[in-house]
C-alpha cells in the first residue's frame, strides 16, 4: 500500500494520499465480497486511482463529516457532479453556436465594453 495518511472505514484501512480502491465491479453472487459491499457494488466497475495528498484529504474529510459513507461513494458523487457541470457547459456552448448561426448575437466591441465599465465604476464611486 502506498500513501501517507490512513483512516478506517468500518475497521478496514483506506489509504487516502496514495492508492484508493473503489470497491465494486460487475459481479455474480459468488464473486460478491460482503466485507467491501456498498449499495451499488455489483453495478459498478472496479478502478484504482492515485490521488495527490490534498485530494485524498478532501475525500477523507467528506467521509469524516458524514457526507459520504466511504471513498467509493464520495468519488462517485463528485464525478457525477463534474459530469453534470461538463454537460451544462456543452449545452451552453451548443446554444451559443445555434444563436450565432441564427445571427442572434452582439458583435464584439471593446470600446463599448470599456465605456460601459467606466459608467459602472463611476456610478459605484458616486455612491460612496
Amino acid at each position: 500500500m502506498n500513501g501517507t495518511s490512513q483512516v478506517c472505514d468500518g475497521g478496514k484501512p483506506l489509504v487516502w494520499a496514495g492508492l484508493v480502491d473503489l470497491a465494486g465491479g460487475l459481479c455474480s453472487p459468488r464473486q460478491f465480497d460482503a466485507d467491501r459491499a456498498g449499495p451499488y457494488d455489483c453495478l459498478m466497475s472496479a478502478i484504482s486511482i492515485d490521488l495527490p495528498p490534498e485530494l485524498g484529504s478532501f475525500i477523507a474529510g467528506k467521509i469524516a463529516n458524514g457526507e459520504y459513507a466511504n471513498a467509493s461513494e464520495a468519488v462517485s458523487a463528485l464525478l457525477r457532479s463534474a459530469k453534470m457541470n461538463e454537460d451544462r457547459q456543452k449545452d451552453a456552448v451548443a446554444t451559443g453556436i445555434e444563436e450565432a448561426d441564427r445571427g442572434d448575437f452582439v458583435p464584439f466591441d471593446a470600446e463599448r465594453i470599456k465605456a460601459r465599465g467606466r459608467e459602472i465604476l463611476a456610478s459605484r464611486l458616486s455612491h460612496t
